[in-house]
């Protein structure tokens, strides 16, 4: 007697939300299953109208076409998760979503769009009162200045990350800010900065060089 066929069951928000979280640490080393894994949870995103699902999947498969170098399908899958994170409301993903399209728009070499878009990031995670997601975006955006020789700028936007790794008593971001900042001055003359911000500048990178060897 042949077996039944049974239909297997619809998977919930939480099923979906799992997936996803499994796509995720799958990214860097293995794209490819990032992006099925994804690609299925969208699809039963939308059997259940679950915008913020749909939107969450887009923005890994756009991530996992980044760590495969297909930009510009990376930069489409990106576009349609942010217009999805707005339409389901959901300012999280609409955050990772302008935050991957800075990203792209960086690697294709298209600084200005990859500024934009880092400044609605950072206008973003302000209004959320996000420090963790304001620094990385100050932090990236000094990066961008850096790269477009405007080093005043950097060495500005790294100054003000640092000072809010500080607030956060992390460690390791103070580190990656006072790196960031010591490059930004060896990158300029004193000329195109004033020299208090220039030897203010020198003091934080020494000053947290020292406190790091008394730790």
């Amino acid at each position: 007697m042949a077996a039944r066929h049974q239909d297997s069951k619809p998977m919930t928000k939480a099923a979906i939300a799992s997936s996803l979280d499994a796509a995720q640490q799958q990214l860097t080393g293995a794209p490819e299953t990032a992006f099925e894994l994804a690609k299925r949870a969208r699809a039963a995103a939308v059997e259940l109208q679950d915008g913020s699902g749909q939107a969450r999947s887009l923005r890994i498969m756009a991530s996992a076409r980044f760590y495969q170098s297909e930009m510009l399908e990376a930069e489409s899958l990106a576009e349609l998760a942010l217009s999805t994170a707005q339409q389901a409301q959901d300012s999280f993903i609409e955050a990772e979503a302008l935050n991957s399209l800075g990203a792209i728009s960086y690697r294709l070499g298209d600084f200005g769009a990859a500024m934009e878009w880092r400044l609605l990031h950072l206008e973003l995670v302000t209004a959320q009162q996000n420090q963790s997601g304001m620094f990385h975006s100050l932090n990236n955006l000094g990066n961008l200045h850096g790269e477009i020789d405007e080093f005043e700028e950097a060495y500005a936007k790294h100054h003000a990350s640092a000072q809010l790794a500080e607030e956060l008593q992390d460690v390791a971001l103070q580190a990656i800010a006072t790196t960031n900042m010591g490059e930004d001055l060896m990158q300029f003359s004193t000329g195109q900065l004033d020299v208090d911000s220039v030897l203010n500048g020198i003091f934080a990178v020494w000053a947290f060089d020292r406190s790091l060897k008394r730790q």
